[in-house]
């Protein structure tokens, strides 16, 4: 009887929920329609020319054998730096250079891959998932800000205070004898895989997961964005201040809560420090996109949200400390828009101009070391046949 009674309450409760999610929808319905426009026209004007060129270049590394490439040069450093393995190179690398949530990305194939352990990806999730460099340049600093000077600030105290995070949970875990047969098995299975591929089927492979990775990013933009007009109002209705709801704004997608704080009423001191904040924090958005690459192999959502507070901690006193002790802004030459429509034009032209240029110069580079890369590879295959012969 009690079960019984447990299962009808259930059922109410969830058609008690749906009717209010309903009845919201329809009474912000106007609201709601000025959100996604407003969130689909950031993402074309800032999201895909940010962030296509550097999630196409780790699509192409995980499908191929750069990935071994990468870990022979860099790994020694970064194994010693950071006290992880070799194996981890690559996640680092694309989570400093290529931003969320390619790091996370990488984090899972490797793990899926049987290259780290679950405690050595459980340890990189901690400090690899930052902002991509052009994002932090281009949309925040120059879009936003209008100022290279502070997105190069901003990208500076992001990058150090990852870096810190790196370095305080410094503590590897030695690899079991079944961990490295599995990573000696698993790198002869991808190797052949990887010569038997045609090199235009890698690419076309690499652009189709680009686009859903992005199609991804988008979706969960619109679901925050909405979930945040709806607070919005209430906060409005509860005579909550502009500044403090832009603050918030921030918390659940940082490229709108950036573009609020700087349109509000504080001073550009005390924007570029929160904006600093919002960034190393991502917001609920990114944590989002970031714990949906990695929540099949269930690890610690808790862990990556408090990771990322303390990232924005971190950055903002970087940041304060910067602005209170140096002249490397000059505050009476700063022009920001406070209009959207100018906002929007100027990012998406200061994206055009950076953005493309970059994915140009990394996909033209690339491709020619993965082409040496497989000459190589046949010459050694050759070679050895004609020994063998």
């Amino acid at each position: 009887m009690k079960i019984y009674k447990s299962y009808k309450l259930k059922n109410i409760l969830n058609i008690v929920i749906f009717c209010i999610s309903l009845s919201i929808l329809l009474i912000f319905s106007k609201d709601n329609f000025e959100n996604v426009k407003k969130s689909v026209s950031i993402f074309i004007s800032s999201i895909i020319p940010s962030l296509f060129p550097f999630i196409f270049f780790t699509e192409f590394i995980l499908n191929t054998d750069i990935l071994g490439t990468i870990q022979k040069t860099c790994g020694r450093f970064l194994s010693r730096f950071f006290n992880i393995s070799e194996k981890s190179s690559p996640a680092v690398i694309t989570g400093f250079l290529c931003g969320f949530p390619m790091g996370a990305k990488t984090v899972s194939k490797l793990y899926e891959d049987g290259e780290i352990s679950k405690y050595e990806a459980d340890r990189l999730l901690l400090f690899i998932n930052n902002c991509n460099p052009a994002f932090i340049l281009s949309t925040i600093g120059i879009g936003i800000f209008h100022n290279i000077y502070i997105g190069l600030l901003l990208a500076i105290s992001h990058y150090i205070s990852s870096i810190l995070i790196g370095i305080f949970i410094r503590k590897k875990q030695p690899s079991t004898i079944i961990h490295k047969k599995v990573q000696n098995l698993n790198s002869f299975n991808k190797n052949n895989k990887s010569r038997n591929e045609n090199l235009f089927e890698i690419i076309k492979r690499c652009i189709k997961n680009t686009f859903i990775t992005l199609s991804m990013i988008l979706g969960f933009m619109i679901i925050f964005n909405l979930l945040f007009c709806i607070l919005n109002n209430i906060l409005k209705f509860m005579n909550i201040s502009n500044t403090t709801s832009s603050i918030i704004s921030g918390l659940f997608e940082v490229t709108g809560g950036a573009n609020n704080v700087v349109n509000s009423v504080l001073d550009i001191k005390t924007k570029i420090i929160i904006t600093s904040f919002l960034l190393g924090f991502s917001g609920m958005c990114i944590i989002s996109q970031i714990y949906s690459c990695i929540s099949k192999y269930k690890f610690s959502f808790n862990k990556l949200v408090i990771s990322k507070f303390i990232h924005g901690i971190l950055s903002m006193i970087i940041t304060y400390i910067v602005l209170t002790y140096t002249n490397l802004i000059d505050y009476e030459t700063i022009c920001v828009y406070n209009d959207i429509d100018n906002y929007e034009r100027v990012n998406y032209i200061s994206n055009i101009k950076i953005s493309y240029l970059i994915s140009t110069f990394l996909i033209i580079v690339f491709l020619f070391i993965y082409y040496v890369i497989r000459k190589k590879v046949a010459y050694k295959n050759i070679g050895h046949k004609k020994e063998g012969g």
